[in-house]
């Protein structure tokens, strides 16, 4: 006799509509394969008359439904599940044979494109944003949360199809022996994070449920994917990048000001009311007693009295075209200052000042110093050039769903996750 044919083997994938199926038609097969009771030997045969199943036999009546018991109590081993025996029932006037979904489809997960066959799904992909969205959507409009939530999508998808090229390029080029010392530099990164978290692999697995919300097998796997990048990334580009000292001299002069800023005078200046036939003499009597900062903070001075009269004024150019105060007066005096000098009393309009430098500051940086700057400046523009390069030779020859395809999806994927907040005026 012929055994019993195999169950179909089902699968869900990520962004499978799930549904669970029942029908009439498989019972029927195996109803007629067993025979209408009469047991068959070994060595019987079975016709195909007999074989041939003209109508699916009734389904068995359904159990009458259970008395309610007088006090639930908590369910054993053996309560665990409500099994039932018997052929699956087809749906109410569903005809025999039928496939009949028992519930509505549930959206599990949207793929919404690959990267040379990884696929992209938005749940995962959006997950990392999704605080971040949520709370700007309670401070923006529709429309606005919709051109914020598209520059943060696009950002975070072109850094992910670059890690992806980087990382499968780097695994397609290790050598075998390069792998092995991989898998052994890993494990050793996996050892000393279980360490520091506790020793044990149950220790480091709750801190990060607790922390990060992932298993040690998902942050072994990240850690891989970021080292790998890591080391495309230093083997194909940084590595390749040569300074020379000419060019570090180049670039020091192309931000010589920064490196040497315009000299900073630093004033003191001191005013006093002229309406006030005593003050005059009192403000000298204080600068003959003490220092000017002192004698400055003292209240007959108006101007800025709590910082003894401080004044700091960059030099731009030529000392003798300096404008460092409107009163032309006073500018003269403070162009022919040098430091630790004082000028006064200066006849204002309404005031008579003095006026102190206190000191000139220059801070410059000459090349040697600066040297280990500029080349680390250099060097970087020249790996960001160069990765540019790089990547854009790896998307040429790669596999990649339409980008703006994929960011479409996903911004109107998150607006209806994330954006919960009706707005005037919204068509939904």
């Amino acid at each position: 006799m012929p055994t019993n044919p195999a169950p179909a083997r089902s699968t869900v994938s990520r962004c499978t509509i799930v549904g669970v199926f029942s029908g009439v038609a498989a019972c029927a097969l195996l109803a007629a394969c067993g025979g209408g009771g009469a047991k068959a030997s070994r060595g019987a045969k079975i016709t195909a008359e007999q074989f041939a199943l003209t109508e699916a036999p009734a389904a068995p009546p359904a159990s009458p439904p259970r008395a309610p018991a007088a006090a639930p109590e908590p369910p054993g081993d053996e309560d665990a599940f409500d099994v039932r025996v018997g052929a699956p029932q087809a749906a109410e006037g569903a005809s025999p044979g039928t496939l009949t979904p028992a519930g509505e489809p549930v959206l599990i997960d949207a793929k919404i494109g690959d990267v040379n066959g990884k696929p992209i799904y938005a749940a995962e992909f959006l997950a990392p944003m999704a605080d971040r969205l949520r709370a700007e959507a309670a401070k923006r409009g529709r429309d606005e949360w919709r051109a914020f939530t598209r520059q943060q999508v696009t950002r975070a998808l072109d850094l992910f199809i670059a890690d992806e090229l980087l990382r499968a390029e780097a695994l397609a080029s290790l050598t075998p022996e390069q792998k092995q010392g991989f898998v052994g530099f890993l494990e050793r990164l996996q050892r000393d994070y279980q360490r520091e978290r506790g020793g044990s692999r149950v220790q480091a697995d709750r801190r990060l449920a607790q922390t990060e919300g992932i298993t040690l097998e998902e942050w072994r796997r990240r850690r891989e994917d970021l080292e790998l990048v890591r080391f495309q990334i230093a083997d194909r580009i940084v590595r390749r990048v040569n300074v020379a000292y000419r060019d570090i001299e180049q670039r020091y002069d192309q931000l010589y000001e920064r490196y040497n800023p315009p000299p900073t005078y630093v004033f003191r200046l001191a005013q006093v009311l002229k309406d006030d036939p005593n003050a005059t003499a009192k403000f000298t009597e204080l600068l003959q007693a003490g220092s000017f900062e002192e004698a400055a903070r003292n209240p007959l001075n108006f101007n800025r009295p709590s910082e003894g009269g401080l004044e700091e004024r960059q030099l731009r150019g030529a000392i003798e075209a300096a404008q460092f105060f409107g009163n032309p007066e006073l500018n003269e005096a403070a162009r022919r200052m040098k430091p630790g000098e004082v000028r006064g009393p200066i006849e204002l309009s309404t005031s008579n000042a003095w006026l102190a430098l206190e000191e000139v500051r220059v801070r410059a940086v000459p090349i040697y110093d600066a040297q280990l700057d500029v080349e680390d400046r250099v060097r970087s523009d020249r790996i960001s050039r160069e990765q540019d390069k790089y990547l854009s030779r790896l998307r040429s020859r790669a596999s990649i769903t339409d980008v703006a395809t994929m960011v479409d999806q996903l911004v109107a994927l998150a607006e209806e996750r994330y954006y919960a907040r009706p707005t005037p005026g919204d068509a939904r």
